[in-house]
């Protein structure tokens, strides 16, 4: 029990008194919680990483309890009660939306900030937490080479905020305020707000609480051809014609590291844009920000030069435990004197300049290079694990640590004119490169399962598939990971023997013909064996079966309309003759079919599945979505352990 005996007052002699701050009692339950959390963190890859919702009430008294419990019996319920359905963000093994960062800097900052428990809305109410806010914030800047305004010392400054979502608020509204006092109070209705349909959804929620009309609110569609970045041109048509109907152009907002696929829009000339038209331009790197610390990845930040506000999340990828949203503003009040009440929605503030003080102190900004840079490292070999098998393509090209991937269905019939994409985004503080490994052989086994369920082929006993590719990653693996839907690539070429699709890559086989092949690789879709032995030791009749194996799949892929087996697939005329409405789903169409490209022009098992987009206005009719998505959804049950 917390409460100790009190001595005198208007309680009386012998009653206890609720004394909630003891010094030795915040002692030793103090060390007691530590060895705790650091219990919890020592284990945490035994946990899985998604737990199931809805259980917590039955568990749970339906009323707060009228006398005071053991510290005892709370960590036992903790630990049988909480932990079972905590979604552990920690873990080595999360790989969803994107990192939520923690250290022990960050937790003592954190520790020492609940100690304080400052209200420090005002200078007065604890000068050293605005004062180390604005010194900390300084330092940052200078990290990231931001332009000098943004510097307390020239009339701008940076400001810690609880998340993006209130960074971009923060700037609309000092955006808003800018445009009606120059254009007049009446003119609300006629501000306009652009940005790209990747854009986090925050701007939306932004606008509805400034005040800004719906339908003044222009998303405009990000260019696949360009990774997915917002097209400036598109940017300045759709300026143009809101300035030919009498609106007022007033904010642009651009990402650096979108949501979906980490994609960088062009910031010199958005910035150019707002420019010219007297617009405020807010920057959003919530997520790649603190990559840019990184000398080597700076050059995504070139145009901030431009920008009227700049925000990213050290509580995302910089080892600072949530919350801490950095936000600068080139312009705020000349005042000798800063009141961060005025730069943020809330009046009450937390000293939250603290942990990230102590991060940057415990740690030093080399250490902190190195730790983004393992983390992309980790990415990129997860992307190489991707490009050695045929059945996965990676969507988007991997700037920073994120990679976007599907697995490639053997037909397209399969695609429902909509493909779904995996992202997979490196960033816990514990994930090494043993983490990443065993997310790839439990998508590799996936996939496996996934591909026999899509088609119908022949057991692969009877096909005479004597060595198995890969070893099976235990049931008991859990991982959690993120589905969204991405614009529609090239449709997949089928394959072209049902050998090829019952067997996986390094599968050693028999083909009914005279010649003994491993499945080896894919081209242009179709997988492709390799011989590997006559069964009548005549090489040449080895040669002429390889080739007319060759020749007969070259036949079947030149229409992309043959199944495995010889059938025919029906197909609209119009859709042969380059109509692409006659192969519409819905209100979606599919792309014209693209280019495979790698790095082997033999197309063998360094065979890359990167497409490029032929082009055209079907190139760019479905774009990106935030859609979290269980990876069961999409697999078959694993068992308890699945997530």
């Amino acid at each position: 029990m917390l409460p100790r005996e009190g001595v005198g007052g208007g309680g009386g002699g012998g009653e206890e008194w609720l004394r909630p701050m003891d010094a030795e009692q915040l002692r030793e339950c103090g060390h007691r919680m530590v060895d705790f959390v650091a219990d919890y963190y020592k284990s945490i890859e035994a946990f899985p990483v998604l737990s199931q919702p809805g259980y917590l009430k039955e568990l749970l008294p339906d009323s707060a309890p009228r006398q005071p419990d053991t510290l005892d019996s709370l960590f036992d319920d903790i630990q049988q009660k909480i932990i079972p359905g905590v979604t552990h963000w920690q873990s080595p093994n999360y790989f969803a939306y994107y990192p939520s960062n923690s250290s022990t800097a960050g937790f003592l900052g954190e520790m020492l900030s609940a100690a304080f428990n400052i209200v420090g809305f005002s200078w007065i109410t604890s000068p050293a937490a605005t004062e180390l806010e604005v010194i900390v914030l300084d330092w940052f800047a200078k990290m990231l080479q931001l332009p000098s305004q943004f510097l307390s010392t020239a009339l701008g400054g940076g400001v810690i905020q609880g998340t993006a979502s209130e960074a971009v608020l923060v700037a609309l509204l000092a955006a808003r305020d800018r445009a009606l006092k120059k254009h007049g109070k009446h003119s609300l209705e006629k501000l306009v707000v652009y940005a790209s349909d990747q854009t986090h959804s925050a701007l939306q929620k932004a606008c509805q609480i400034a005040g800004i009309f719906s339908e003044n609110v222009r998303v405009v569609i990000a260019d696949c051809n360009k990774n997915y970045a917002v097209a400036p041109e598109a940017v300045s048509e759709a300026l143009s014609i809101d300035l030919s109907s009498g609106l007022i152009p007033f904010f642009i907002c651009a990402t650096v590291g979108t949501t979906s696929s980490s994609a960088v829009d062009p910031l010199p000339e958005l910035g150019q844009i707002a420019k010219s038209n007297d617009m405020w331009f807010h920057i959003d790197a919530a997520y790649a920000g603190s990559a840019c610390i990184c000398p080597e990845y700076r050059h995504h930040l070139n145009g901030v030069e431009e920008a009227d506000s700049f925000n990213m999340n050290a509580h995302k990828w910089f080892l600072t435990n949530f919350d801490c949203s950095l936000l600068w503003v080139k312009a705020s009040q000349a005042n000798s004197v800063v009141d961060f009440k005025d730069w943020q929605i809330p009046l009450g503030r937390r000293f939250r300049s603290l942990k990230l003080w102590m991060v940057l102190r415990l740690y030093g900004v080399d250490n902190l290079q190195s730790y983004i840079r393992k983390h992309i490292h980790l990415a990129e070999h997860f992307e190489q694990l991707l490009l050695s098998d045929s059945r996965f393509e990676v969507v988007t090209p991997r700037t920073f640590s994120l990679v976007c991937f599907r697995l490639v269905p053997p037909t397209s019939d399969h695609e429902n004119g909509r493909k779904f994409v995996l992202r997979f985004a490196v960033g816990a503080p514990l994930t090494e490169e043993r983490h990443v490994d065993a997310a790839w052989k439990l998508l590799q086994d996936e996939a496996t399962k996934v591909l026999g369920k899509m088609i119908t082929p022949a057991p692969a006993s009877a096909l005479g598939c004597v060595e198995p590719a890969r070893e099976m990653w235990p049931a008991t693996a859990s991982l959690r990971l993120l589905v969204l839907p991405v614009a529609e690539g090239p449709e997949p070429v089928r394959s072209s023997c049902a050998v090829t699709a019952a067997c996986p890559p390094g599968s050693r086989v028999g083909t009914g013909t005279d010649v003994e092949c491993y499945v080896d690789s894919c081209v242009d879709g179709r997988r492709e064996l390799t011989p590997v032995g006559a069964r009548t030791g005549d090489s040449s009749r080895l040669q002429r079966a390889s080739g007319r194996a060759m020749k007969a799949a070259a036949e079947r892929g030149s229409s992309g309309d043959d199944h495995a087996d010889g059938r025919q697939e029906p197909t609209p005329t119009n859709a042969r003759k380059g109509d692409e409405s006659g192969g519409q789903v819905g209100e979606q169409r599919r792309r014209p079919r693209g280019r495979a490209t790698g790095a082997d022009a033999s197309g063998r098992a360094d065979r890359r599945r990167k497409w490029q987009p032929s082009g055209g206005a079907a190139a760019t009719t479905t774009r990106p979505r935030e859609v979290a998505r269980n990876l069961a959804d999409l697999l078959p049950a694993r068992g308890a352990h699945q997530p």
